[in-house]
């Protein structure tokens, strides 16, 4: 009986060193965790890129026209911003953007398919040289 403890003692004690992991593997696994929960990565669509996503010319899209994803991996979520001039705004071409960057973002990053979070937002603002901007803001969730 004596021998049988001691034996499974014996491995156990050996299982544990085995796979035991040290302090630092401990650490760098728990800070790999904490970058890749708040890791967000951020695409960009300028002038050229929407034109072609959107099917239309690029003479037909706002100059200053850009659209920027801001992903959270880890939740599968993305903050999509369409910016423009304040005079050129329309409501209609910043969602057919919009719509469009989603869907070759989608297509690159192996979604099925997405959904809104929350409604869209407008949002107008001066940037530091004084020139009004308008920013329409999507919340999207994908899903595989």
């Amino acid at each position: 009986m004596k021998k049988t403890v001691f034996i499974i003692a014996a491995f156990l004690v050996l299982g544990g060193l085995t796979f035991a992991q040290t302090a630092e593997e401990t650490v760098e696994a728990e800070d790999r965790y904490e970058l890749e929960k708040t890791k967000t990565v951020v695409t960009d669509y300028d002038r050229a890129k929407i034109a072609e996503l959107s099917g239309t010319d690029e003479s037909e899209v706002e100059k200053s026209a850009a659209v920027r994803i801001e992903y959270s991996p880890l939740y599968d979520e993305a903050r999509v911003y369409y910016d423009c001039m304040y005079a050129a705004y329309d409501r209609g071409q910043a969602m057919n953007a919009t719509i469009a960057c989603i869907q070759d973002f989608q297509r690159e990053q192996n979604y099925l398919s997405y959904k809104y979070i929350g409604a869209d937002r407008e949002r107008y603002y001066k940037t530091e040289r004084g020139a009004r901007m308008a920013q329409y803001i999507s919340y999207i969730k994908f899903s595989r």
